[in-house]
């Protein structure tokens, strides 16, 4: 793991929890440009929809960045590439999960990632591609992600816990390669090596379910 701030989270439909807040003013100290990863190229409305929101929730809480930048087909490879080496921040967003890791693939930007400094946010689908192993329900097998830290993440956990063939899933994964299982309103910080959990949080090893953070 690198000393890099690193955050994973699942989903907001309930707003931040105020620890979450706090701690995402305390470590964004870079606010120069903030960039976003899309996870439909060319869903051009809906990813500035989402961007355009996610932007005022930073602002909300007190976040704020002097520019702000949309990566998706409209933007050339080279220019996504030198954003990635310019920014802040990257913000991964939701949606698509493995179509946002073709378009990085793609684009030329895996290693620009990796070896970027900036602050790196993931929600769902981008908390999964920043794992050293994306585990995506929709995908025949897991793949390697950005590797950004040693661990793995499904979201939204409140709903597929309900879904039998779903949990039997994970706890398959689980069996070579632990999982933490996030609860939308959830938050897992980490930056060098130590790692943080905010929210309903578990923990799926060799197919265990253990509470970690609540």
């Amino acid at each position: 793991m690198s000393g890099r701030f690193l955050a994973f989270f699942s989903s907001f439909r309930d707003g931040l929890f105020p620890e979450i807040a706090a701690r995402l003013r305390e470590s964004i100290v870079g606010r120069g440009r903030l960039v976003f990863i899309c996870s439909d190229p060319a869903g051009h409305g809906k990813t500035d929809h989402y961007a355009r929101l996610d932007r005022e929730w930073f602002e909300d809480i007190g976040v704020c960045f002097g520019a702000c930048d949309v990566l998706d087909n409209r933007v050339t490879p080279e220019r996504a590439r030198e954003l990635v080496r310019a920014t802040s921040c990257l913000f991964l967003m939701g949606g698509d999960t493995k179509r946002q890791f073709d378009f990085m693939q793609g684009y030329g930007l895996i290693e620009p990632i990796r070896q970027s400094r900036a602050a790196v946010l993931g929600l769902s689908a981008g908390a999964i591609n920043m794992a050293a192993l994306a585990f995506h329900e929709e995908v025949e097998a897991p793949y390697e992600g950005l590797a950004l830290a040693d661990i793995s993440v499904t979201p939204h956990f409140n709903d597929s816990r309900d879904d039998p063939a779903m949990t039997a899933r994970i706890r398959a994964f689980s069996q070579g390669h632990p999982i933490y299982a996030m609860c939308d309103g959830s938050a897992i910080f980490v930056r060098g090596g130590e790692i943080e959990m905010l929210g309903e949080i578990y923990k799926i090893d060799h197919g265990v379910i253990e509470g970690v953070s609540l």
